[in-house]
C-alpha cells in the first residue's frame, strides 16, 4: 500500500502577511524564508495529525481490495480507509422553482449561482467560476474543488431540475485480464465525515454489491480522492496557531545549536496541546 500525492495545495493556510505581522517583520529582505517556514509549518501540523488542511489530491495505493464478507441482508465487511481526512465527497441535486434563490442541501444559491462546487466537462477541462456553459434540466458534472458554480437563469426555469453529482472519488483496478478499469461510482459507497475533527473516510460497495477482482499484482487498485477544509477560510484556528507558534520558533532560532529564546530542538510550548484534538489515528 501506498500514498503518493497527486496535487499539492495552491495556497498555504497562513498568507505572508499573518506570517510576517506574528514576527513582527515590516521589509520584505526575509519573505522567500518566511514563505518557506509557512509551507514547513504547514506540513508539520499535517503530518503530526495525519491531516490535510488545504483542498489537495492523493492516490491511495492498493495491492487489492479489502476482503469482504455479503451476509443475506446484503450487508457486506471489509472497508477501503481514505487518510489524510477529512475527504471531499458530495452529492448535491438542485431543483430550480424560480430565477432567484434556491436551497442546495442547505448551500444558497442566488440568481443563479451554485456556491461551493467547480466543474469540469467530460473531458476534464476546467471552467472558471461564473463561466459557462448553460447546464440542461438532468445534467450532471462532477465538482473537483470547493469554489463555484454558475448556472444560467434559463437551468432555472419553473420547471427545471437539474441534478448534480459531486464525485470526487474516482477508483480504477487492475482486472483479471491485466486490463486498467474504473469502478462505476454507483456501485460503491463513499462515506466521508465532515468538520474540524473528522475521522478518515470511508469507501465499500453499494448494498448488495462486492469489490471488483482485481489480478494479483502490486497497486493492483488506486483511490484518487481530493482532502482538506477547502481554503485557508476554513482551516481551524487551532491549527493556524499552532502554526504560527512553529514559525515564530524557527524564526528566532535558525540552527539548532543557536539557542535564542526557547529551544529550536523540541517543539515550542502549545503547539501540542493545540494540535492532539485533531489527531487522526
Amino acid at each position: 500500500m501506498g500514498l503518493s500525492l497527486v496535487t499539492a495545495p495552491a495556497t498555504e493556510p497562513l498568507s505572508l502577511a499573518e506570517i510576517k505581522a506574528h514576527v513582527r517583520v515590516v521589509d520584505d529582505n526575509e519573505n522567500d524564508l518566511l514563505v518557506t517556514l509557512g509551507l514547513a509549518a504547514r506540513e508539520f501540523v499535517e503530518t503530526f495529525t495525519h491531516r490535510a488542511i488545504i483542498t489537495q489530491t492523493w492516490a491511495l495505493q492498493l495491492d487489492g481490495f479489502p476482503f469482504q464478507t455479503l451476509n443475506d441482508t446484503g450487508v457486506g465487511t471489509g472497508a477501503v480507509l481514505v487518510p489524510k481526512p477529512p475527504l471531499q465527497f458530495t452529492k448535491l441535486a438542485l431543483t430550480g422553482t424560480t430565477h432567484g434563490s434556491t436551497t442546495v442541501d442547505g448551500i444558497t444559491s442566488t440568481s443563479g449561482v451554485l456556491v461551493g462546487m467547480f466543474v469540469t466537462t467530460a473531458s476534464g477541462v476546467p471552467y472558471a467560476p461564473g463561466s459557462g456553459p448553460d447546464f440542461a434540466p438532468g445534467t450532471t458534472v462532477t465538482a473537483v474543488a470547493p469554489t463555484s458554480l454558475t448556472l444560467s437563469t434559463a437551468a432555472l426555469t419553473s420547471t427545471a431540475a437539474l441534478a448534480i453529482t459531486a464525485s470526487t472519488v474516482g477508483i480504477t483496478y487492475v482486472d483479471m485480464q491485466g486490463v486498467p478499469q474504473t469502478w462505476d461510482p454507483s456501485l460503491y459507497t463513499v462515506d466521508a465525515p465532515q468538520g474540524p475533527y473528522a475521522r478518515v473516510g470511508r469507501i465499500v460497495p453499494a448494498y448488495f454489491q462486492i469489490y471488483p477482482v482485481t489480478r494479483w499484482v502490486p497497486i493492483a487498485a488506486t483511490v484518487t480522492f481530493p482532502a482538506g477544509y477547502g481554503d485557508a477560510r476554513f482551516t481551524p484556528g487551532s491549527m493556524k496557531a499552532a502554526m504560527k507558534l512553529l514559525i515564530g520558533n524557527w524564526w528566532l532560532n535558525r540552527e539548532a545549536g543557536e539557542i535564542i529564546r526557547g529551544s529550536a530542538d523540541i517543539l515550542p510550548y502549545g503547539v501540542e496541546p493545540l494540535l492532539w484534538p485533531f489527531k487522526a489515528f
